[in-house]
């Protein structure tokens, strides 16, 4: 799916549009988004696996990290840079939380486990 979102990123964009300058802008766009989305799988499962493994403090702080990276992005960039750099508040988030996330991950988790794995 990642494929065909951003290598037909345009036969997409024309099914709802046929305005050129939309479709220029568009396009480059939905691939920055589509870029940031595999990362996004990473902070999902490392939220998810915490609740599962009844680590709810670790999924929540992971959870609000992307929100609140997502916020700020929103808010500074377009001040920062150009109002169009918005739309990279989202792949941005995606990675930086991703790896904040796996970095929690491997801090709490193993630990967790030897802890399981003793019997403590």
């Amino acid at each position: 799916m990642f494929l065909v979102s951003f290598f037909a990123t345009p036969y997409f964009v024309h099914l709802f549009t046929a305005d050129a300058t939309l479709v220029r802008h568009a396009v480059p766009y939905i691939r920055l988004y589509a870029a940031g989305v595999l990362c996004m799988a990473a902070q999902w499962t490392v939220t998810d696996m915490g609740i599962a493994m009844e680590q709810m403090r670790m999924a929540l702080i992971c959870s609000l990290i992307r929100k609140g990276l997502y916020l700020v992005g929103v808010l500074v960039l377009p001040i920062l840079f150009y109002p169009a750099a918005a739309f990279a508040a989202q792949p941005i988030c995606d990675v930086v939380a991703s790896v904040i996330s796996i970095g929690a991950f491997f801090r709490v988790i193993p630990p967790l486990l030897q802890q399981k794995r003793v019997g403590v």
